[in-house]
């Protein structure tokens, strides 16, 4: 091992790196690659012996690590270590081979690593690509230096080169060894610090979720990625005035930029991110130019509050950074300790680093003949996201670094352009409120309210759902209409029946927004007596049997209906009711004298076609009353998308409470297609579903996504070989079972997703779903035709891709409102 000159403990970043290094021995994280280009006659010996000078110079620069078997972990400074360097003359490969090699070479590299208990951490590579091209790579383990002390050790170096290449010895300050730094730590007072980190961090339970961060753990090693782009000299200007006018540091603006993109992407008004500090305390004499690691991480909290200007609020965050900074030598590690978050979950999961060196490392290019290309710096930390801002005189850079496991690279650019929008937005009105701040590009805004909601399509606005039934009789009276069990109708017969009963209600009086409330098992006599309900002008209220006698005498007494159609068993039921009842079951003998001819009304699209009441899940229930017309546009919508053919079968099984009824029962019968009426509870029994389907030759069926999941387990599923459609909707539609559907019914059966509230006309958006779908979750797709989606934020913003928001809906599919 050598001489040893000096022992004393670990900085506090210095021990989260140690951590991390410990926990993932063969991670390349936490290395870095700083990587230069050099044209000139360059002496290869003399830059040897000028970087062996600076370790040398440097404790810090021969410093090993030891934690095994000693009461804390100490560092080592070995009195004289030799330099690791390694020379390759590739001058006879082509410019292709050249630069894979290098990449390999690189990449080596970094998987290489190095041991923490052996000095150096760091090493050199030169590789000369011609007579007077270079390429160096100094890769050094993170717990040495900071980025504050890159171009330091980089000017020591060149100025030894030069000095020796004239021949000359070289003059270089006195500087302080990293000790006194560890030393000055040493002594700060714990006590306070524990008291401002409990007091600073309290309420605080968990971290925030990420823009885009599929929350996918990552089993294996981390891949890291980085997009960036370059501050236009202009923008970094006005951010310096900004930062001038209003006695703020730029260090404040990039971080209340960071927190408010946070915020709008989680969804919450307290945020909480890493921050590097510099850790260069000017209590510490002469730690601008030492050269060692004294940054150090620290949770940086931050409270959005909407209705505050944006200055006041970077006054006030200013204000908490300059509190948190009197204890910025505490360790992360300890901080965690004091938190309220629950021990093995991070505290933040998002890092920003602000890179304003007092040292232009771009002014030390030009040295004794040679100039120096810096080409890149190449580090990595554990932390699945960070935001790297880089200020210079003349511009700077803004890039986010990721794990591409967990985010996709289109995510991180539109981070990106959202950070830049938000900039211009600060710097062009200060004194707005926080929450009036946009968050969108004017595109993005044209984009997200024109062009995405650019569903405007032609209907048969001036007709009902049941005078196109009307039509499709007259086309084909002779087709099947309905089948139930043993029971078979032709559109003729349907027709037929419906329109007996359709006189028989305007001969008591229903009209237009006229309700009849109907409450019967699935049967042929459900369908006609919804069909004579619209056929006469009026609207139906659905009362499900199954529905406790105290929900649905509470539906009755607040829609107060003109009659209720129902079945014998139900009588007893309804008999509190203060509403005529109509069995049908008894009565179609007096129903068969009145007219069967096609009844008139004066019901248009305007007129309510049907009132559903909500399952009432977050508080009272609510009669949703829809119209005609954005029924019709749903349907037309529907079969222009689907196109359902004579040949089709559709099965109705949902309860007809629930709005998915509604389309299963009218869709086919508008379209020639037979309507296939399943059994009372039969929509619980995969095995009759599946009896069902081969038996009548079913094309087109509805699922909830977890009933699907059931029917998928059905034995021999495979062998509904008629099925065509199946459409998802009620629950959210996983990937898995998109995955396990396609494995039963490879690209044979469509898969469509379908989302929509009981307040729209059934459905709002469509997503079809294919077997190469990816991504993290089954989207709900698509607005419909003449339906408008809107995703807003709490302030009623428009939010942007990948940002939590709430869905306003708009257009012809919209309920009329409320029954009050």
């Amino acid at each position: 091992m050598g001489l040893i000159e000096d022992i004393y403990p670990l900085s506090p970043m210095q021990e989260g790196l140690l951590f991390h290094a410990l926990y993932e021995p063969s991670s390349p994280i936490y290395l870095t690659q700083m990587q230069w280009q050099i044209e000139g006659s360059l002496q290869v010996e003399v830059l040897q012996q000028a970087f062996q000078q600076v370790i040398e110079r440097h404790s810090v620069l021969r410093t090993r690590f030891l934690w095994e078997g000693v009461p804390q972990p100490l560092q080592i400074v070995q009195r004289h270590v030799p330099l690791p360097w390694t020379s390759y003359d590739w001058q006879d490969l082509d410019e292709h081979a050249q630069q894979t090699r290098l990449s390999s070479l690189l990449q080596e590299d970094r998987e290489r690593g190095f041991d923490l208990r052996t000095a150096p951490l760091l090493r050199l590579t030169l590789v000369q690509l011609h007579e007077q091209t270079f390429f160096l790579v100094l890769s050094h383990h993170h717990i040495l230096l900071d980025g504050w002390s890159q171009p330091l050790l980089l000017a020591e170096v060149q100025a030894c080169y030069q000095a020796a290449s004239q021949g000359k010895d070289v003059r270089l300050a006195n500087v302080r060894p990293y000790r006194d730094y560890i030393a000055w730590v040493c002594q700060s007072e714990q006590c306070q610090a524990e008291q401002f980190w409990r007091t600073y961090l309290a309420g605080l339970m968990a971290p925030n979720r990420l823009p885009g961060y599929n929350g996918t753990p990552n089993t294996g090693r981390v891949q890291t990625a980085k997009q960036q782009f370059q501050i236009a000299p202009a923008l970094i200007a006005s951010l310096r005035e900004l930062a001038r006018q209003q006695q703020l540091t730029l260090n404040t603006l990039f971080q209340g930029a960071w927190a408010l993109l946070l915020s709008r992407y989680s969804g919450e008004k307290d945020v909480i991110f890493g921050a590097t500090v510099t850790g260069r305390s000017p209590e510490l004499m002469g730690v601008e130019t030492m050269i060692g690691l004294f940054i150090n991480t620290l949770p940086v909290r931050i409270r959005i509050v909407p209705d505050i200007s944006l200055s006041e609020w970077l006054h006030q965050l200013q204000t908490e950074q300059v509190q948190a900074r009197q204890y910025e030598y505490t360790p992360l590690v300890q901080i965690q300790t004091w938190s309220q978050v629950p021990a093995g979950q991070p505290l933040f999961e998002s890092l920003m680093l602000f890179q304003n060196y007092p040292v232009d490392i771009s002014a030390l290019e030009q040295v004794y003949g040679l100039t120096f290309h810096r080409v890149s710096t190449v580090e990595q930390t554990h932390y699945p996201l960070a935001l790297i801002v880089s200020s210079r005189e003349t511009g700077g850079s803004i890039a986010l670094q990721y794990d591409e496991t967990r985010f996709e690279d289109v995510m991180i650019t539109r981070v990106l352009q959202q950070l830049q929008v938000l900039l211009y937005a600060m710097i062009a009105e200060p004194e707005q409120q926080l929450g009036n701040l946009p968050f969108l590009s004017e595109k993005e805004l044209h984009q997200q309210l024109v062009e995405w909601n650019a569903t405007k399509t032609d209907f048969p606005q001036d007709r009902c759902v049941h005078q196109l039934f009307e039509e499709q009789v007259q086309c084909t009276p002779d087709a099947v209409a309905l089948v139930f069990e043993c029971q078979t109708l032709t559109y003729a017969e349907l027709n037929r029946r419906a329109n007996q009963l359709a006189h028989h209600l305007q001969k008591m009086g229903l009209g237009p927004d006229g309700l009849v409330g109907i409450c019967m098992q699935r049967s042929v006599e459900m369908v006609m007596a919804l069909l004579g309900v619209l056929k006469a002008g009026g609207a139906y209220l659905a009362l499900d049997p199954s529905d406790p006698a105290e929900r649905l005498i509470g539906m009755l007494e607040e829609a107060q209906p003109l009659v209720i159609l129902t079945q014998t068993h139900m009588v007893s039921t309804l008999s509190l009711a203060r509403t005529p009842l109509i069995c049908l079951e008894t009565h179609w003998q007096r129903l068969s004298n009145e007219a069967s001819t096609n009844p008139v009304s004066e019901v248009s699209g305007e007129h309510l076609v049907y009132l559903i009441y909500t399952s009432g899940s977050t508080g009272k229930p609510k009669g949703v009353m829809n119209t005609h017309r954005g029924l019709l546009n749903r349907l037309w919508w529907m079969q222009q998308t689907y196109g359902l053919t004579c040949w089709d079968r559709v099965v109705q099984k949902t309860p007809f409470n629930f709005d998915v009824s509604v389309w299963e029962f009218f869709w086919p019968l508008m379209t020639g297609a037979s309507l296939v009426i399943a059994l009372p509870g039969g929509h619980r029994d995969p095995s009759y579903l599946k009896t069902l389907v081969i038996e009548q030759e079913v094309t087109t069926l509805h699922f909830v996504p977890s009933m699907l999941h059931v029917f998928l387990q059905e034995r021999d599923v495979q062998d509904c070989g008629s099925l065509r459609h199946i459409f998802c909707s009620g629950e959210a539609l996983s990937l898995e079972l998109q995955s396990q559907f396609f494995a039963t019914f490879p690209e044979r059966v469509q898969l469509q997703n379908l989302y929509g509230p009981t307040e729209a006309s059934i459905d709002v958006t469509s997503w079809s779903c294919m077997p190469e779908d990816g991504g993290h979750q089954v989207p709900i797709g698509y607005p419909i035709a003449n339906t408008q989606i809107y995703l807003l934020g709490k302030n009623l913003q428009p939010v942007r891709v990948g940002v939590t928001g709430e869905i306003y809906l708009g257009g012809v599919c919209l309920a009329r409102g409320y029954l009050r």
